[in-house]
């Protein structure tokens, strides 16, 4: 992306906001005057400097939220760190994060009680 003036990025974040207000309901008079108050605010903390922004990235919570999704889906740890470009030992992390925001206790797929024998995937039982 080209550089942008410094009223570039001001209109830029006007109309974002403009957008969030409009889908939030918020009356088009008010949100003119946050608008405007925002922008304001911008100039006077920032005006006249070199301002660098980081491109975003996923919250902790949003990273947690895809390694719990592949997680579930079936991937082993190795494949959700790939996925992710995190190490396993961060999915660990990640995974543990979720499962406490959530409130379980156990990592997803594993047994209910350790008196449960398990069975590989693809297994057969012994009848077929």
């Amino acid at each position: 992306m080209a550089a942008s003036s410094d009223e570039d990025v001001l209109v830029h974040l006007a109309q974002l906001q403009r957008r969030v207000f409009r889908q939030a309901g918020i009356p088009p008079d008010v949100a003119l005057q946050a608008i405007e108050a925002g922008v304001a605010g911008i100039r006077a903390a920032f005006g006249g400097f070199s301002v660098y922004i980081k491109r975003g990235r996923p919250t902790l919570a949003q990273r947690a939220e895809q390694a719990w999704r592949l997680s579930c889906s079936g991937k082993t740890t190795r494949e959700v760190a790939a996925a992710l470009g995190v190490t396993e030992q961060h999915v660990y992390v990640l995974l543990g994060h979720q499962r406490a925001q959530l409130g379980i206790r156990r990592r997803p797929g594993a047994p209910l009680s350790t008196n449960q024998p398990t069975q590989p995937t693809g297994a057969r039982n012994a009848q077929d």
